[in-house]
């Protein structure tokens, strides 16, 4: 029985009672004794979750490198402070008997209740990490992909390699151009080229009816000629005469046709020779334009090399920075990284939709029968679908919730607590304390012990000051006959001295340099 009231009067101090007064209520001994054990469990539950979170606080890259006696003492720490916070709430809500309504708890209730939100979230994340280890441990591999990509996708030298893969692009959509460019100059090149070879094939060859007259008599003229000469040969002499003369006027008309030819000829090779000069300084200036585009084709293959470099070397240093930051997450304490692969695990997710495989558009057979893109209608063109809550998320917050219920129940029954006997005792023993407190007779006594205190003040400094006074009386007579004895030796001395001068007078010329200094030494003395 005796430890039954020993446990008992634990639990009621837990509740933050009053236990004189409490002892004279036998029908709230129940009530508060149930309200301690709840804080005393809360507390309890508290200690566990301090000594889980510090066990992962203490960690230092593998799961069985935590501390367990400073995970310990962090959960005694945490657990006193949880107590502390818990009975403070309870003992801080008091009820008034005299009120018929009772609208007084709201205001306590929902102060009380944000604050055991707060705690409910700090005592239940570290037992959740217990809870769920097992299925953090099976998500840790897609957050560590998740967390790469986005840091990945994040960093700097990401910025910088998409940067240069942009450039890249550019540079091979130059190439293009420029390619094409160059192309299309060399084909410009190769018809100047055949149109120059026309040109050529042109000189000498008027088809002008002048030329054609003129040459057709030259023909003639030469057809006669060879005609007239064949006869000259077997032409009697009077008739070689004639011939002869015949033969001349026939070289007269083709020498006359023969210049009509070259003019023909000269009138016509004139604009070709034109042309072909124009033709020869356009094809120098098409060869200049393609060796301008090959010299600009050479710099951005060069560019695009370079820039294809340093993305390379970006990549690189991306990834490095990936590879240094999983490994310190690996050498670091886990409670952060769990605590964020548990809430990655249990939220809704995008991910790409698997009809259309993150495109937005899949290939569909219109009513021709071609195929044609179309907006994927699983995802409405988005590319992404967002997945649903898992299980674990609504077994997840049922613990947050039971923490909750957990942290706030004494609150709740301080709050639904009929008022009791206690209640009514101690808002009767506060009531006369404030009546005392502003009654005369309490003023009268505080003015009383007021004015003994400061007699006793007084009285202390009078005393103080008598015996400050007996010790410099008592100083001033041990200085007085410290004076005298020093005087007493200085003369006793200076009387040897002299003793002495009157024994050895060889050496009194000596002790008379030294007696004024003697005599002023004693002086002094004295």
């Amino acid at each position: 029985m005796e430890n039954k009231n020993t446990f008992q009067r634990i639990l009621w101090t837990i509740a933050g009672a009053e236990i004189p007064i409490l002892e004279k209520c036998r029908t709230d001994h129940k009530k508060y004794g149930a309200m301690g054990a709840t804080i005393a469990m809360t507390s309890f539950i508290a200690f566990l979750s301090g000594t889980s979170a510090a066990w992962f606080f203490t960690q230092s890259g593998t799961e069985t490198s935590g501390k367990i006696g400073w995970a310990m003492a962090f959960g005694i720490v945490w657990a006193t402070l949880i107590f502390c916070i818990d009975r403070s709430l309870v003992i801080t809500m008091k009820k008034n008997p005299e009120k018929t309504t009772k609208t007084w708890w709201v205001v306590p209730f929902v102060s009380r209740a944000l604050l055991a939100l707060i705690i409910a979230f700090m005592v239940s994340i570290p037992l959740e990490l217990v809870v769920f280890e097992d299925f953090i441990s099976e998500q840790e591999y897609l957050w560590n992909e998740n967390k790469s990509n986005m840091l990945s996708k994040n960093s700097r030298a990401n910025r910088a390699s998409q940067e240069a893969q942009e450039h890249i692009d550019e540079g091979n959509n130059s190439l293009k151009r420029l390619d094409g460019q160059k192309q299309s100059l060399e084909g410009d090149v190769e018809s100047l080229k055949h149109e120059l070879s026309a040109e050529k094939a042109k000189l000498n060859n008027p088809n002008t009816t002048a030329y054609k007259q003129a040459y057709n008599g030259q023909k003639t003229a030469n057809a006669r000629i060879a005609s007239l000469r064949n006869q000259l040969t077997h032409a009697d002499q009077w008739q070689k005469s004639n011939i002869r003369y015949s033969i001349g006027e026939w070289q007269k008309k083709r020498n006359s046709y023969s210049a009509i030819m070259k003019s023909e000829v000269a009138k016509w090779n004139k604009p070709i020779y034109e042309n072909i000069a124009d033709l020869n300084e356009q094809i120098s200036n098409k060869e200049e334009e393609v060796k301008q585009k090959i010299k600009e084709l050479d710099n951005t293959q060069s560019q695009v090399i370079a820039d294809q470099s340093r993305r390379a070397a970006l990549i690189q240093q991306r990834d490095s920075l990936v590879n240094a930051h999983d490994e310190t997450m690996k050498q670091g304490n886990h409670f952060i990284q769990n605590f964020e692969i548990l809430e990655y695990a249990v939220g809704r997710k995008n991910i790409d939709c698997a009809t259309c495989h993150g495109k937005g558009k899949i290939k569909k057979a219109n009513s021709s029968g071609y195929m044609q893109d179309v907006q994927c209608t699983t995802c409405n063109g988005t590319g992404h679908i967002t997945t649903d809550l898992p299980t674990e998320w609504y077994f997840l917050w049922l613990i947050r919730l039971l923490f909750f219920i957990i942290e706030l129940l004494p609150t709740v029954v301080k709050i639904v607590m009929p008022i009791g006997a206690y209640d009514r005792m101690i808002y009767a023993e506060e009531k006369d304390m404030k009546k005392y407190l502003e009654s005369s007779t309490y003023l009268d006594r505080i003015r009383n012990m007021h004015d003994m205190e400061l007699k006793n003040h007084e009285e202390q400094l009078r005393i103080q000051k008598e015996a400050e006074q007996d010790i410099r009386k008592k100083l001033i007579a041990e200085m007085k006959d410290a004076q005298w004895e020093i005087a007493e030796a200085a003369v006793k001395k200076w009387k040897e001295t002299e003793l002495q001068k009157l024994e050895n007078p060889s050496e009194q010329k000596i002790v008379k340099s030294s007696q004024p200094t003697d005599a002023r030494r004693t002086e002094y003395v004295v």
